[in-house]
């Protein structure tokens, strides 16, 4: 595999990512549980940085897979977020809902999946459902 250390760059900085937005909520439970008094006075400070560590690392992330020309899949791609690099989790950095916008629902296949990131706003779609059909043109061409 050619560029193999670029590709574990990659899955590096996703991994420290994801981390980092989740290890704050993981803190603040047990801070909870143990320093009720400390926890009122810095963690708001300290969940902060870890996002914005956070965001600098997914940053880093889109940097090498575009400069080095990289498919990063779709799968990953989805976890964040275009216009702020964050990493969106469901119910703790985003929303997530189905949505049919065609008359009064009554076309499964006009099914798309919402994604809202609850830091910028942006709203992410994809179709969810049936799979497209291929464009008819080319499936003459090779039929014919």
């Amino acid at each position: 595999m050619p560029h193999k250390h670029l590709y574990s760059r990659i899955s590096y900085l996703h991994q420290a990512a994801t981390y980092l937005a989740t290890a704050g909520g993981i803190e603040k439970k047990v801070d909870e549980s143990l320093h009720a008094v400390e926890r009122s006075m810095g963690d708001g400070k300290l969940m902060k940085k870890e996002r914005n560590e956070s965001r600098r690392l997914l940053g880093h992330l889109r940097g090498v897979s575009l400069k080095s020309q990289i498919r990063l899949s779709p799968k990953l791609k989805h976890t964040i977020c275009k216009r702020c690099d964050s990493l969106m989790t469901p119910g703790d950095s985003s929303t997530e809902r189905i949505k049919n916008d065609s008359r009064n629902g009554e076309k499964p296949w006009a099914d798309v999946l919402e994604i809202q990131c609850k830091a910028c706003g942006t709203v992410k779609r994809f179709p969810v459902g049936l799979q497209r059909q291929k464009d008819e043109k080319l499936a003459l061409k090779v039929t014919g």
